[in-house]
């Protein structure tokens, strides 16, 4: 099965070899700060929990780890720390 990628680049995407820029892979992804200052921890926390609560009903559910509680604290922690 063959996926078109960005228009804008023209490349083609396949499932067994991804596109990668020519530049290669980002490697220097930083989150913005403002995240936090604006929706603080607790808000942070429970908007993954909300959302990791819509992925369990979802039918991607298989791609995500079994405990979903514990997953979702885990990506909060990605951006509060």
């Amino acid at each position: 099965m063959i996926l078109r990628s960005n228009s804008k680049i023209g490349s083609i995407m396949t499932h067994s070899h991804p596109y990668i820029p020519p530049e290669g892979p980002p490697q220097d992804i930083r989150l913005n700060p403002e995240i936090y200052t604006k929706m603080g921890q607790e808000c942070i926390f429970k908007m993954l929990e909300d959302f990791y609560a819509e992925l369990e009903k979802s039918s991607i559910r298989p791609l995500f780890p079994e405990n979903m509680q514990e997953a979702s604290k885990k990506s909060a922690a990605f951006f509060v720390f």
